[in-house]
């Protein structure tokens, strides 16, 4: 079968929504490459290119090149940088000039983490990402219930320990204060999946706590050890984390997951915790893919480890697919481990599941509900915590 392999740079898709309003920042060859892609899908409207050198350029494209001063002039969505060599310098200018960092696509997240500098398409074979209502109704489905009226109590034991930490979660801010210091509406780590990453450090004092992608959960981790006084050291592994986190770290690995020497994980121990949160596609040899299949038959007994964006035994939402194009498949990697029965490892918490259980979320009613800390935030979570065998 003849196979038709087309590669480029790819458009930020997965985090500029469908009929955005957006600016792209650089008017260079990577401007150039965007920009068909969004206009002939009709994905969304770039309305102005910004770019220092706007005397000199008119126009890409028939879309006008202006100076970033204009910038406060247009109404926006999304201002999306098109540059590789000068894409941090770009968005702390463009923070610099008040510019909402929520409103930035820095280009370090247009895949380039994912699949190198190129994004591949291959034209043999027609398939619409789509989302299944009945993945819940499957066997997956049963394994979770069956694990939790067996495990309840353990859960329940579990979650009073992390309750006793209240007074602390209540000293950390809702909105976002210090770069240094977590809050609870910061976009990404819902309330669930921050509880459990403070909760586990506090209660196990771990020696290493390994991220595999960084950002807000490497903030509610050093909380737990300052506030708890733990000999914890964090090691992060991230090209491009998404918050200013390396003064909190004891090692860094700015380099993809998949480029790491894999002896590295041999050393974990059971006294350490692995947090995994990075591309959640497996592709040849991505770092899903290498996770699966090299790294986590390997890892030590008894170690703690979890991965996020895991809603099993629901699909991943519906948008995703659909609108946000994150096509994401990591979960059914994690399914097919647990149907062949998950090389023993023991299911702790697997949040999102738990949000689904109204006995658990009453259960939960000292944290959330009227008056409580997350009154008006979801008490859900994606972290799918488990032990290894």
């Amino acid at each position: 079968m003849s196979r038709d392999v087309i590669t480029r740079n790819m458009f930020p898709f997965s985090n500029v929504n469908k009929g955005d309003t957006i600016i792209i920042y650089g008017a260079g060859n990577l401007c150039k490459e965007y920009l068909p892609q969004i206009t002939s899908t009709g994905y969304c409207k770039c309305i102005a290119i910004v770019d220092k050198n706007s005397e000199n350029l008119s126009s890409v494209l028939g879309i006008p090149v202006v100076e970033p001063e204009h910038i406060k002039h247009l109404n926006y969505d999304k201002i999306v940088i098109a540059s590789k060599k000068h894409s941090n310098h770009i968005y702390s200018s463009l923070l610099e000039m008040g510019v909402d960092s929520k409103v930035i696509v820095r280009n370090e997240h247009a895949y380039k983490h994912q699949l190198g500098d190129k994004f591949v398409f291959i034209n043999d074979y027609s398939y619409t990402p789509k989302h299944r209502d009945t993945l819940q109704t499957s066997k997956i489905g049963s394994i979770l219930n069956e694990w939790y009226c067996e495990n309840k109590n353990d859960v329940y034991s579990l979650f009073n320990k992390f309750f006793s930490y209240k007074h602390n979660y209540e000293k950390i801010p809702f909105e976002p204060e210090s770069e240094d210091i977590p809050n609870w509406n910061n976009g990404y780590v819902h309330p669930l999946d921050a509880i459990s990453v403070y909760g586990f450090l506090a209660e196990k004092n771990p020696r290493y706590y390994v991220e595999v992608g960084s950002g807000n959960t490497t903030l509610f981790a050093a909380q737990s050890i300052r506030d708890n006084n733990l000999r914890t050291k964090i090691i992060s592994i991230d090209p491009f984390p998404r918050a200013s986190i390396n003064k909190l770290c004891h090692e860094l690995y700015r380099i993809p997951f998949e480029d790491m020497d894999l002896s590295f994980f041999n050393d974990l121990t059971s006294e350490d915790i692995l947090l995994i949160d990075n591309s959640h596609r497996a592709f040849p040899n991505s770092d899903v893919t290498v996770f699966f299949t090299e790294v986590l038959p390997s890892l030590a007994s008894g170690l703690l480890y979890t991965m996020h964006d895991i809603f099993l035994p629901f699909d991943y939402s519906e948008v995703w697919s659909s609108t946000q194009k994150r096509w994401y498949n990591e979960q059914y990697m994690l399914c097919a481990y647990l149907l062949g029965g998950g090389g023993g490892d023991k299911i702790v918490l697997p949040a999102k599941y738990l949000g689904h259980q109204n006995d658990f979320t009453d259960f939960c009613k000292p944290l959330r509900g009227k008056g409580q800390l997350f009154h008006k935030k979801t008490f859900s979570g994606g972290f799918f915590w488990m032990e290894k065998a």
